[in-house]
């Protein structure tokens, strides 16, 4: 996956007495000129899936005062965008669905009743997860042929058997009975015949329109096209959001990762900080006197970062660089926030989310602050071509799409140092929304799979009154949930500003979709803790710390994948110069 989205955000608000606010809005970032890779998959979800465009629509518009999670990887404008213009066009079609089942329940009640019986019948019997749902089919196909015979052929042929024998008898009578035949014979046949046409045409029509959208518009390498917001008001929201998704804080309701996958791997533990002894290991020197107070986790946040960007280092040969490395800072807090909180905009109460060097370091080296700092460290994994000692093209790069997380966490208290790791890992973009890669621009291709495609949505044609109620509702009360949540914001002394949902996240496969993704995840995430460990482990040694403790506990970490909390853990444990662990099998 290649990390084609924005990695650092400045302030924009003025300087105040020649100096930076400690917290601000971010720069708004420019409309990219072509979509990145992630960017397209998400904007063609909005196409391929009416679910995802709605929930998209819903959490980014409806709390003007809610926070978004950093965007890693991707641009959330253009999503947003296209999941408006994706809802614009699926209202159409489903106003017209609409519009021909309310015609058929008019003209032909009883074989309409049927259809939808039957339909409602066949998506049962698809769900066959749930127990009990292949009887409520059979049901339903039990009463599709009871309408069908008594609403399509008993009833007509019955009024029919009645006219004429009524009519019997007299050349106009007779007349009267012909033409009823006919009227029958049209309304159980052609009329029949005439509605499914129009509901197969709009289906494919819409595929066929949404197809040429993927295949042209989100073409890979295509210019960014622009998608005009429906509102001023979603417009200013947009321009928001632009900036927020760049930020380095990060207001959360329950995950403070959001957007960053599922953790797989980590640990946490503490050390008492204590001289080490004289001629005892350790690969520095301290000229100064041993004193805990100079153990600085910002200074030790500094050579972290600088180890760990050394794994990209343009020193190495190409080929033995991480690929898709990239560092940011972020900061997390609840999501709760009161009334004049340093974290809001005073004016419009909506969250700040860019914390200036000087907040940083100053939320480093105070960990009871009630802010976290982490040092986000994300690999893209990228694909690099490989090359021959000739200097041939062996095999082009691969992307492997899923992106690999850490975070690292220090703080100093009570003589004590505290260290957190956390590895997490987002899975590739769901698999049907790569379709925007693979579609031909060719309308004859287009047309044959929209054709395809629309027969398998007949039955879910079903649904448009559903789907065109849900899009009315949003539609019209857009402004009126907006409304509600800033008035709340105003009213209450303090309101629940956290992020709640990746939009990145939420397009996202359960987990990684090959076994090569799960080892790249692996080793990436392995690469990075040995750093962060070797690197924490120098630095102690500079300062003259005892480091055997911390060294036995990160050896057992890294050879059992055991999980720290608070300087517990499970597992055979030896510490101490010579102490051995073992652990008994049952």
């Amino acid at each position: 996956m290649t990390f084609d989205g924005p990695s650092h955000a400045a302030p924009t608000l003025p300087r105040q007495a020649g100096s930076v606010p400690f917290f601000t809005h971010p720069a708004p970032m420019p409309a990219p000129a072509v979509l990145g890779d992630t960017t397209r998959w998400l904007c063609a979800a909005a196409y391929l899936d009416d679910d995802y465009a709605h929930h998209v629509i819903t959490e980014l518009t409806d709390d003007e005062q809610r926070a978004v999670p950093p965007s890693r990887g991707f641009d959330i404008g253009p999503v947003l965008g296209h999941a408006f213009r994706a809802r614009r066009r699926l209202l159409t079609r489903d106003f017209v669905l609409g519009l021909i089942l309310l015609a058929g329940v008019v003209l032909m009640p009883g074989i309409t009743a049927a259809w939808l019986l039957f339909a409602f019948g066949r998506r049962q019997a698809r769900d066959r997860r749930r127990p009990g749902r292949m009887v409520t089919a059979l049901a339903a196909y039990a009463g599709t042929a009871v309408l069908l015979c008594c609403g399509w052929y008993a009833t007509p042929l019955l009024f029919l058997m009645e006219m004429s024998l009524s009519l019997t008898g007299s050349q106009t009578g007779d007349a009267l009975a012909a033409s009823s035949w006919t009227g029958i014979l049209v309304l159980i046949t052609v009329l029949p015949a005439v509605f499914a046409l129009l509901t197969l045409g709009t289906l494919v029509t819409y595929r066929y329109t949404t197809y040429q959208t993927l295949a042209k518009t989100l073409a890979p390498g295509q210019p960014a096209v622009p998608t005009p917001p429906p509102n001023e008001r979603v417009g200013r929201r947009m321009s928001w959001l632009a900036g927020a998704q760049v930020g380095n804080v990060t207001l959360h309701s329950k995950n403070p990762l959001l957007g960053t996958g599922n953790i797989v791997n980590g640990w946490s533990m503490a050390l008492t900080l204590r001289e080490r002894a004289s001629g005892s290991r350790g690969n520095g020197s301290h000229a100064l006197p041993f004193d805990p107070r100079r153990i600085s986790p910002q200074d030790l946040q500094a050579l972290i970062r600088d180890r760990v960007l050394a794994l990209k280092d343009p020193a190495l040969p190409e080929r033995q660089r991480v690929p898709g490395l990239y560092l940011m800072d972020q900061v997390v807090a609840d999501g709760e926030r009161a009334q004049g909180d340093p974290l809001l905009d005073p004016r419009l109460r909506t969250p700040l989310q860019f914390a200036s060097p000087e907040a940083i370091a100053s939320i480093i080296e105070h960990p009871q602050g009630g802010l976290r700092y982490f040092l986000h460290i994300v690999i893209g994994v990228e694909g690099r071509n490989v090359y021959a000692p000739s200097g041939a093209l062996v095999l082009p790069e691969q992307q492997q799409e899923i992106m690999v997380s850490a975070f690292v966490h220090v703080a100093v208290e009570g003589g004590k140092l505290y260290a957190e790791f956390l590895g997490s890992v987002l899975p590739p973009v769901r698999h049907e929304f790569h379709l925007v890669d693979k579609l031909r621009p060719e309308a004859l291709s287009l047309f044959g799979r929209a054709a395809s495609e629309s027969m398998r949505d007949w039955i879910d044609s079903i649904d448009a009154p559903r789907r065109l109620w849900r899009a009315l509702r949003q539609i019209l009360t857009i402004g009126y949930r907006a409304d509600v949540s800033t008035r709340a914001v105003k009213e209450l002394r303090s309101y629940e500003h956290g992020a709640r949902l990746s939009v990145r996240e939420l397009a996202a496969e359960p987990e990684p979709s090959t076994f090569l993704q799960e080892l790249d995840a692996t080793k990436y995430i392995k690469l990075v803790d040995k750093t962060v460990a070797e690197a924490i482990i120098d630095y102690l040694d500079s300062k003259g710390v005892d480091t055997s403790e911390y060294r036995t506990q990160l050896t057992f970490i890294q050879n059992h994948n055991a999980v720290f909390n608070q300087s517990t853990f499970n597992g055979p444990v030896a510490a101490g110069a010579g102490a051995t662990a073992t652990q008994s099998g049952r």
